[in-house]
């Protein structure tokens, strides 16, 4: 019975497999990527975006939509998106190459606050 059903459905299974990979590649793609240049202060600040619960790597796509809200020491700028549901969080180095993005949902708010804050005082 399964041999039947392998060789009725095989090639598009096959197929579906291949469509598959390719969207999974495709999405990949589009995540947010990390340069090689970062100084020790935006690793630091790197560690404790990461670091808020929930936080996770934003796609690139998004990168265009931000905008900054304040400079780091060693000149990297901090900008954000909001949405009703989701603030994306990227650091652009001086020249305005992404460096890194990250996004949460609005529902961590404040953990995303705390985070802003105290960057704001230990890193500009």
């Amino acid at each position: 019975m399964w041999n039947i059903i392998e060789n009725l459905f095989g090639d598009a299974i096959e197929q579906a497999e291949e469509i598959v990979s390719e969207y999974i590649e495709g999405q990949t793609k589009k995540e947010a990527k990390v340069f090689n240049y970062t100084s020790e202060n935006t690793a630091k600040v790197m560690a404790i975006l990461f670091n808020v619960p929930g936080m996770n790597q934003a796609y690139s796509r998004d990168f265009l939509k931000s905008n900054p809200i304040f400079s780091l020491k060693d000149g990297t700028i901090v900008k954000i998106s909001q949405s009703p549901a989701i603030a994306r969080i990227f650091l652009v180095d001086s020249e305005g190459k992404l460096i890194v993005g990250y996004f949460i949902s609005r529902t961590q708010a404040k953990a995303l606050n705390e985070a802003l804050n105290k960057i704001k005082t230990e890193f500009t």
